[in-house]
């Protein structure tokens, strides 16, 4: 189950329903890709990394939907900034908007 986040309206740090606190970061290393990716600049909302997580994603956004990595055909509509490959929230790549209804 994700973790909505109950603080949403800051953009540089945030506080799960768990209680842990998650802050906005430019780029995120994943260990198990052995590498460091930039994240998605939005306004509303950020994904974040946490360990917390048992298994499936532990790629988060601050909106409750999972994040995931996104190449350029992806992304390329929401920013234009030079990278291979970026995290974003799922939801945004894929519906236009984050999982709470919020829009960029």
């Amino acid at each position: 189950m994700s973790n909505v986040i109950r603080n949403w309206n800051s953009p540089k740090s945030a506080t799960t329903l768990s209680g842990h606190i998650v802050t906005k970061q430019d780029a995120l290393y994943l260990k198990s890709h052995e590498r460091a990716y930039q994240t998605l600049p939005t306004a509303m909302h950020f994904v974040y990394y946490d360990p917390t997580v048992p298994r499936g994603s532990t790629l988060l956004c601050t909106c409750g939907a999972a994040g995931g990595i996104f190449g350029y055909e992806g992304y390329k509509r929401w920013c234009s900034f030079i990278a291979t490959e970026v995290i974003a929230c799922s939801e945004f790549i894929q519906q236009g908007k984050h999982a709470d209804g919020s829009h960029e």
